[in-house]
């Protein structure tokens, strides 16, 4: 026996140091073991798939990158980004390159099958891209367009019946908008407008009927400072975006914006609005209200509500990114599509002669689908600026692109878990070893012999998460067109300032659309 018994206390402090030594040892030798294990094991797929890794944009600073950070925040600034885009993969002599951007290593890649691989063939590999959850999240919170599995795939059996219901068919809702539109130009064949403003204002009116059942009605003589208000704010939210995805976590705690704050709670109260409505519809429906009454009534908002009731924060987030995609997308094609045509008279007499061939002032939808030209200049235009420049991705496994590695980026391509991917649809879309040498200029002409893959033009992105409200974006913008070529003989540019880029989320020019139209 001992005379004062076993001392329990150092024994525990001896076993407690023992094990925490232990763990400490196992996670140094995880540490270094990890590395050569992971050289090891990386080699071994490389050898196995014969993959290459891709040619590196060469960088003075090959620690951070700051050379090329400070290259690309020049570019954006003096409005040159998309050019030193295409530069950059000119200097590299792929179409899939590795880019160090303050130390992190991302893959930008314009190539067509890599994007197709990525969107669609694997696309169960990949993540949607972090610096857009980053950017998105702490201002609108969760949404379609940064959520994934099963929560994504809710959302859009959600939207789906409200975008498949009309079919866009009927297109008198949105006649009445273009009459408003109209009635803003002036017809005395001197007075120069500004068509950029007036083409958001018109997809604004349009999109808030569509997905909410009440129009902003900015066009009509009734738009008042409310109006201007939740226009303002709705800026102010996507340019606080676009920043975010550049800045990331850290801008958002350098730069805080009050204006912002405030933005974000004017929208939650007009979409509140828009939510009781849509509770109200719902009521009235439950109690039997007449089949037509429901369609007249029906927007997407109902869907939404159905689909996350109770829960006011997600619903306002969803509309909000819907509004922000339904109005800017259009706006955007519209802009930049009337810029080429003001400055080729020859395209607009063809698209006016076409126009002027159907019977109606007012065609059906059908009968504008038909307008095969119009429909050529509308591509032709998309593919110069596409909506949505990039597309981001992070691999979620560890994967195989079928291109993008070795100095030319014709070699497969091992990427690890965790890699960040820029697809550059811009880049793709203006390959002139893919477009020919006028790949840079509008010519709708070559969609009549349009023989390269298809994942080459991507304007709407591609895959399951390909942009669900396309086709209203199409027919909102031929439309628009259709009724002004038959209005107007001619559409003159009266300036003579290139096309210089302004950033947001959908890229128009920074100069508008200075015309004179011609009746």
């Amino acid at each position: 026996m001992w005379e004062n018994g076993p001392d329990l206390a150092a024994y525990t402090a001896l076993g407690h140091r023992i094990v925490l030594g232990s763990i400490a040892i196992f996670a140094v030798l995880s540490f270094v073991l990890r590395y050569p294990y992971n050289r090891w094991r990386n080699a071994t797929i490389n050898r196995r798939h014969n993959c290459l890794p891709p040619p590196r944009l060469k960088s003075a600073d090959k620690l951070l990158g700051l050379d090329t950070v400070s290259r690309l925040r020049r570019a954006v600034a003096e409005r040159r980004f998309l050019p030193l885009l295409l530069d950059l993969f000119q200097e590299t002599g792929a179409w899939t390159v590795e880019v160090n951007l303050a130390g992190n290593a991302n893959i930008w890649t314009a190539e067509p099958d890599v994007i197709k691989t990525i969107l669609a063939t694997k696309s169960k590999d990949w993540h949607v891209g972090t610096s857009r959850k980053e950017a998105m999240q702490p201002i609108v919170g969760q949404n379609i367009v940064i959520t994934e599995g099963k929560d994504w795939h809710n959302t859009r059996a959600a939207m789906r019946p409200a975008f498949g219901k009309r079919q866009f068919g009927d297109l008198s809702e949105l006649e009445g908008h273009v009459d408003r539109l109209m009635e803003h130009l002036p017809t005395d064949g001197r007075t120069v407008v500004d068509l950029k403003p007036l083409f958001y204002m018109l997809s604004m009116d349009v999109s808030t009927e569509f997905l909410f059942g009440v129009s902003t009605n900015n066009l009509s003589a009734a738009y008042d400072a409310e109006g201007a208000a939740f226009a303002d704010a709705l800026d102010l939210i996507q340019s606080s975006m676009v920043k975010g995805q550049w800045l990331g976590k850290l801008g958002a705690l350098l730069f805080p914006n009050k204006k912002l704050r405030d933005a974000v709670a004017l929208m939650n109260r007009r979409f509140d609005k828009f939510i009781d409505m849509a509770a109200k519809f719902d009521s009235q429906e439950s109690k039997g209200s007449s089949d037509e009454e429901s369609e007249q009534s029906y927007n997407i908002l109902h869907e939404l509500t159905r689909t996350w009731s109770g829960n006011p924060n997600r619903i306002r987030s969803e509309a909000l990114i819907l509004l922000i995609g339904g109005r800017d997308t259009t706006a955007s094609a519209l802009s930049n599509m009337f810029y080429y045509l003001a400055r080729d008279p020859e395209v607009w007499q063809k698209i006016r002669q076409e126009c002027l061939a159907v019977a109606a002032e007012r065609p059906t939808f059908d009968e504008l689908r038909g307008l095969k030209y119009l429909h050529n200049c509308v591509r032709e235009s998309l593919r110069l600026v596409n909506p949505t420049l990039d597309v981001s991705r992070t691999a979620a496994v560890d994967t195989i692109l079928p291109r993008g590695g070795g100095a030319d980026g014709q070699s497969p391509m091992f990427v690890r878990k965790g890699t960040n991917f820029n697809l550059w649809i811009y880049g793709m879309q203006h390959r002139k070893d893919l477009w020919g040498p006028d790949a840079d200029e509008f010519c709708p002409k070559r969609w009549d012999d349009y023989k390269i893959s298809s994942w080459a033009y991507s304007p709407f992105g591609g895959g399951a998460r390909l942009c669900i409200g396309q086709q209203l974006a199409l027919t909102e913008t031929m439309y628009a067109t259709f009724r002004l070529a038959r209005k107007f003989s001619s559409i003159q540019s009266t300036d003579s300032r290139p096309w210089t880029e302004n950033l947001s989320i959908a890229t128009t020019s920074v100069y508008g659309n200075l015309v004179r139209l011609i009746p």
